[in-house]
């Protein structure tokens, strides 16, 4: 019995890791409270962010998108 092993030879890009400085472009009003819409000046990466009350920190609500897949 022979066993057959296969080799993964496809090259990954190297991943680019920053902290994200992440600056409201726009927001709105909802029910659940305010929707940010952000973009990290440095790389371009955007993602959508909900703050339910003004006294606390908004929370990421999406996946960032890299602004190089847009």
């Amino acid at each position: 019995m022979s066993t057959c092993h296969r080799t993964d030879t496809t090259a990954q890009a190297p991943v680019s890791t920053h902290e994200h400085a992440w600056l409201t472009e726009s927001q709105h009003a909802t029910s659940d409270g305010t929707v940010r819409y952000v973009r990290c000046p440095e790389c371009g990466a955007r993602r959508v962010d909900l703050q339910r009350h003004p006294d606390t920190p908004p929370a990421g609500t999406s996946r960032v998108v890299d602004a190089r897949h847009r």
